[in-house]
């Protein structure tokens, strides 16, 4: 039977950050003390101290600030690449100076010790600085998430399971995102490795996981492999991995002709450049690109039927966030997938017909 193949890409959105404002009316907070109507030598000497400490503190709050946005659009620039998850020589050159700028202007402060560690891109050399910054605010989110990272590409599961199950709590991840990742895990088959691409894929996969859910499949993430000691945890599995230290499109492709004995899904987050050399081998499944080059026409045909109809398409009961609702997009090539399979037979059911036209519609008004 002559075979279908189908290609359809989705790329996440970059977080944006946004300074902090600057009160320039009271120094950022801090009170000017005013002068009183009768005054004394030593006590006017005392007060112009005051002051001049006051604006010095001030000036330097500012500058910490500028430099802390300045490191985290630098951040935001390197992740707007869409075929590499390394920074290049250029931009972590200029992040590494911007974290020992911060350094110098601060060292004592939570986000210089978070952001000494980010520069590092998940090297757990660097953990200490996370240790230091939680020690300071065991509430400090992005040093929580860094440091169940961290855990993770040392292969310290229980610390890893510690930080996350905070993160929960604390609801860091969206109940959007963990709603989708449960059928992202409802099309993996049995047995695949599943490459992520950045945090929203990965860690919505891993929650579940962490709760007891399919302990078959396995992770790689296109984020974490920027960690040498991830890239060890790697080898210990079994996966032979490139020599280069560089994780971009080249990266991933050598990396899945160097493991021609696993299977391979891949998640509708990754970005086109990472998968147009698969493309002529992949076959939508549900939420993932399977890597199949053998796979037959029926066969998926008839999985994708099946996962039309059990997905949740985001309807876990929770409370929408508009901000999510993008992830809707990625259930389109499963029925775009099932539409043209079903014409190409001449098998096309009116009831199946017509529940793939309102999910398509749902996901237009959403977007």
């Amino acid at each position: 039977m002559k075979k279908l193949r189908l290609f359809f890409l989705l790329v996440l959105t970059t977080p944006v950050y946004s300074q902090v404002p600057v009160n320039s009316n009271n120094f950022n907070g801090a009170t000017i003390p005013q002068k009183p109507e009768f005054e004394s030598l030593s006590d006017s000497v005392f007060e112009k101290k005051l002051l001049q400490e006051v604006i010095i503190t001030s000036k330097k709050s500012v500058s910490f600030e500028s430099e802390v946005e300045i490191y985290k659009n630098i951040r935001a620039k390197q992740k707007e690449n869409s075929k590499s998850r390394s920074a290049s020589p250029a931009l972590q050159s200029q992040m590494n100076q911007q974290a020992e700028q911060l350094m110098q202007i601060d060292p004592s402060h939570v986000e210089t010790k978070v952001l000494f560690y980010d520069a590092g891109n998940y090297d757990a050399a660097r953990s200490f600085a996370l240790k230091e910054a939680l020690n300071q605010n065991p509430r400090h989110q992005e040093a929580l998430y860094l440091s169940a990272a961290n855990a993770f590409v040392v292969g310290d599961t229980a610390g890893f399971a510690k930080e996350f199950q905070t993160l929960s709590a604390m609801e860091y991840f969206p109940s959007d995102v963990l709603c989708y990742s449960e059928d992202v895990i409802a099309s993996i088959p049995q047995g695949y490795t599943l490459i992520t691409h950045g945090r929203l894929d990965t860690y919505g996969f891993l929650w579940h996981q962490i709760k007891g859910a399919r302990g078959d499949l396995f992770n790689v993430s296109l984020e974490l492999l920027q960690s040498p000691q991830y890239r060890e945890q790697m080898v210990k599995k079994n996966l032979r991995i490139p020599t280069t230290n560089s994780i971009d499109v080249d990266y991933l492709r050598n990396f899945i002709r160097l493991n021609p004995d696993r299977k391979f899904a891949f998640s509708m987050t990754l970005p086109k450049p990472y998968i147009v050399d698969f493309q002529q081998e992949l076959l939508p499944n549900g939420l993932v690109f399977l890597y199949q080059p053998d796979a037959s026409l029926e066969e998926s045909y008839a999985t994708n039927l099946h996962l039309n109809s059990s997905l949740k398409f985001l309807e876990c009961g929770q409370k929408k966030d508009e901000n999510y609702r993008f992830l809707m997009n990625n259930y389109l090539p499963m029925l775009m997938f099932i539409e043209a399979a079903s014409e190409h037979e001449k098998t096309i059911d009116q009831t199946i017909k017509s529940d793939i036209e309102q999910k398509k519609q749902k996901i237009k008004k959403g977007n």
